[in-house]
This record gives structure tokens, sequence and C-alpha cells, in this order.
């Protein structure tokens, strides 16, 4: 079984059959190694290499480190506890909002259903074959996202505020936009999220100031992350091989 995704210049794959495989590609610059991660090894470890492949279907790898899957897994858990204590420390940045308050302000919701969420995926990122192999992966088509912003079937997913209590009642748990319409509070679109109080009723807070600051907290963790399993000097070697200052 394979997965591939296409991200501008960058296309990763991954991919699983005797262990796991994640594969990071430059698909501008073929000539460049790539990097390969696998998991559930033999040895127990974690194998990350760079790749380059030959004329002939020959390879050419260079190892980069091998982590121990325990490892792994400790500085795993550690992310996960400190990423959690962070965003409990973040908690005072939670802001309740109201859809009364959103349309005064004013403010339209934007909800899309299953099947309106899988057109707009279509049309911003159709799947196509590529590569020699004719595999299908999602490509970010810019026409396509400008064509959606003019799309008749975009305004059935516009909605007044008040939609906002049928959406609770739904149980809808992914984010939702708020994008203002009219006057100039900020910011002209406001991510809002359903979430469940103490008391057992559901209310929708604003989700931009605690995203900015889950955001931050992530960065930072998973940089002292890798420096905890990963050999000094291996990120800055990834980078080079892969160039990935032109990305």
């Amino acid at each position: 079984m394979q997965n591939r995704v296409r991200l501008g210049k960058l296309t990763i794959i991954i991919s699983e059959g005797r262990n796991k495989k994640i594969e990071l590609f430059r698909n501008d610059r073929p000539e460049l190694r790539h990097l390969t991660l696998s998991f559930n090894n033999p040895s127990g470890e974690i194998d990350l290499h760079m790749t380059t492949n030959l004329p002939g279907n020959q390879k050419d790898r260079v190892p980069v480190a091998k982590i121990p899957e325990l490892d792994f897994a400790k500085a795993l858990g550690s992310f996960g506890a400190a990423f959690i204590a962070g965003i409990a420390q973040s908690a005072h940045k939670v802001r309740k909002i109201r859809p009364g308050w959103l349309g005064r302000k004013g403010y339209a919701i934007v909800y899309m259903d299953d099947q309106a969420s899988d057109d707009f995926l279509n049309t911003i990122a159709p799947k196509r074959k590529v590569g020699k192999s004719k595999k299908w992966a999602r490509i970010f088509d810019p026409e396509g996202f400008a064509s959606y912003a003019n799309w008749e079937e975009l305004s059935k997913c516009v909605y007044y505020p008040s939609f906002l209590h049928e959406i609770a009642e739904m149980g809808h748990k992914d984010p939702i936009f708020a994008v203002r319409n009219f006057g100039r509070h900020k910011p002209s679109i406001l991510p809002i999220g359903l979430v469940n109080q103490s008391s057992g009723k559901k209310c929708w807070i604003r989700l931009d100031k605690l995203a900015r600051s889950i955001g931050a907290i992530g960065d930072g963790l998973v940089l002292s992350t890798l420096g905890q399993i990963v050999p000094p000097g291996v990120t800055a070697q990834i980078y080079d091989a892969l160039q990935l200052n032109e990305v």
C-alpha cells in the first residue's frame, strides 16, 4: 500500500510492506538525494538514509542515522506530555464566541458537508498520474483554487451565524471558519471550534490566538525532541542534501 502527496516542490510517499517507509523527494530536482525513514525493522531501529537513483535501477544509499524505536517512543511520550502542558498554560487565551456577536461584527459562516468538502478537494487538488510510474497523487492546482472563488456552489456553503446552533446539534467536531462580509473587525477570517464545557453544555470558542500559541509550542518542542534522538549535524545534512533553501 502506498500513499503519495505532492506539496509544491516536495513529494512525500508513505508505503507499507515488510516495514513502513516515509520518503521525501524533491520532485523538481531528480538528481538530488531523497530521504527515507523506515520503521518496524527487525533491528528495532528507525533507519534514516539518503538515496540517489542511478542508471539501471541502481541506488546509492548513504546511512544518516539509526534511532532505537524505544528512544523514539520515549521522546514522543515526553513530547506529548510537554505539548499538553504547554496548551494548558495557554488556556487563558480561550475566548467563547456567540453567533449574535459574529452577526453584529459582520461575519458569515462557511460550512461544508462531506460532499461539499470532497468537491472542494477535487477542485483545488485533483488527482493526477505523475512520474514514470504514473501513480495517482493529489496535485495542488492554483487555477482550480482561483476558480473555486467564483464557483456557484460556494454560495451554498455560506450561512448566517445563527446556523451555528444547528451545526452544534449535529455534533460537528472540525474547525469552522467565520468570514467577515462587512465592517472592520479583525481578523477577516476567524477559525472557531465547538467544545464541551465542564457543565456538559457546548460552546463555540475562538481558535486564532490559541492556534498561534499551539503552533509556537509545537515548533519549539519538535526541535527539542529531535535534539534528543537525532545525532548532531543530521538535520543540517538532510537540509543540504535536499537543498531545502530552494523550497
